[in-house]
């Protein structure tokens, strides 16, 4: 009688274990099909950005292609460097050197005017983007 009741334990933890292994998978599933959601409706916001920009600046379509690489470029290098082992000090002195690196691009791909409304979208969004963190944060800018 003892070895039956250990013989039906064993094949209800069988079951309990491969009900386990089968939801897992379905949650696998899930977490890639978020994932591949969430990178989607990324690259349509950055689509749907970058085709702002461009309208709004009055990009030429050759200068459109170089402020995309240059952004790329931009992004990777900050990417490499975030995750490079520096102290403080090192990692702002490589971000201000990076950032300066960047504007003298966009300065070479942009005519006076776009790189003024660039430099002027770029404020007024940093503006925007401080009063809804402020707002988050319950932080009041005195207005």
């Amino acid at each position: 009688m003892k070895k039956h009741l250990v013989l039906i334990a064993f094949m209800m933890a069988g079951v309990v274990v491969l009900a386990q292994e089968r939801g897992r998978g379905h949650r696998d599933e899930d977490v890639t099909a978020r994932r591949d959601n969430r990178d989607a409706h990324n690259h349509r916001v950055a689509s749907d950005r970058y085709a702002k920009i461009k309208r709004e600046l009055s990009l030429s379509d050759r200068q459109f292609d170089r402020f995309q690489e240059a952004n790329k470029s931009y992004r990777e290098k900050l990417s490499h460097m975030k995750h490079a082992s520096l102290n403080e000090h090192s990692r702002k002195a490589e971000f201000m050197k990076l950032r300066k690196g960047h504007e003298r691009d966009l300065r070479s791909i942009l005519n006076k005017k776009q790189y003024q409304q660039w430099n002027d979208r770029k404020k007024s969004h940093h503006h925007q983007r401080g009063d809804r963190h402020h707002r988050h944060h319950g932080v009041s800018r005195g207005r």
